[in-house]
């Protein structure tokens, strides 16, 4: 009874074991290093499911974020500080139109809400300083002081007016100033291309999901889709185009990220 009771646990333990990785069909098929993008020193695997660049390479990843988020607000500051001084808010320009998304779009943001904060008192002070206390003291603003009080006035309105416009929040970079969704952008027809073979999508033109790209050249035409490996009913990668995956993995990887956005978009 005591054997039996052990072989059953032991049978439990190995049924689990056995259990296919939940997220396999994001992995690419590269090698029998899969699991590690075929590079099994620099990336770990510590949940069992899918790998990253470890601690080192999450160091790296957040240094370059914080540097492309200062970028962005010094972008947005600048924007709004000119507008807000020398054109009275024309030429502003909201994130929506200049591509960034996600953190990047809220650095630039709060860049542009420092501008408008610091434009506000600066023209508040113009408007003390140049017209009112003039009134007050010689009874009527000099024609001197005339221009400064009327541009104090328009930069503290049009700063006060931005500053009070809430901060937009974009997800994927497909929501737009004011609440409305524009369609992601896809990647270009040709994903990939050595002079041999090349990888090719048209998602545009009618290609059904899931996100695939098509390998032509080194052998038949054929699909590959997320896992690096060919979709079903496609021909199987001959030595050549196999090489060429592993050469533009990551390019082809980039691609069918685009396109997973581009038909998740349409299938709301």
């Amino acid at each position: 009874m005591i054997y039996d009771a052990q072989f059953r646990n032991l049978d439990s333990q190995i049924g689990r074991w056995n259990q296919i990785d939940p997220k396999i069909d994001e992995m690419e098929m590269w090698s029998p290093y899969a699991s590690n993008f075929n590079n099994p020193i620099r990336y770990k695997d510590f949940l069992g499911d899918e790998p990253d660049d470890g601690l080192w390479g999450r160091l790296q990843q957040a240094v370059i974020n914080v540097k492309d988020q200062i970028i962005s607000a010094a972008l947005g500051a600048g924007n709004a500080y000119v507008t807000n001084q020398f054109t009275a808010g024309i030429g502003r320009k909201y994130f929506s139109e200049t591509g960034l998304t996600g953190n990047n779009a809220i650095a630039y943001q709060i860049g542009q809400k420092g501008a408008d904060a610091y434009s506000t008192i600066q023209g508040a002070i113009e408007v003390l300083g140049s017209g009112v206390d003039e009134v007050l003291t010689v009874g009527v603003a000099t024609p001197i002081a005339v221009p400064a009080l009327i541009h104090g006035t328009v930069a503290t309105v049009v700063s006060v007016k931005n500053l009070a416009t809430p901060i937009k929040f974009s997800e994927g970079g497909t929501t737009k100033s004011g609440g409305k969704y524009t369609e992601p952008t896809l990647p270009s027809k040709t994903v990939a291309d050595n002079g041999k073979v090349k990888a090719e999508h048209y998602t545009r033109s009618g290609d059904h999901g899931p996100p695939h790209v098509h390998v032509k050249g080194g052998g038949p035409e054929t699909k590959v889709g997320q896992n690096g490996k060919p979709t079903d009913g496609s021909p199987e990668l001959t030595p050549t185009q196999q090489k060429f995956v592993n050469e533009f993995k990551s390019d082809i990887r980039s691609a069918l990220k685009k396109i997973g956005r581009w038909y998740n978009y349409n299938r709301q």
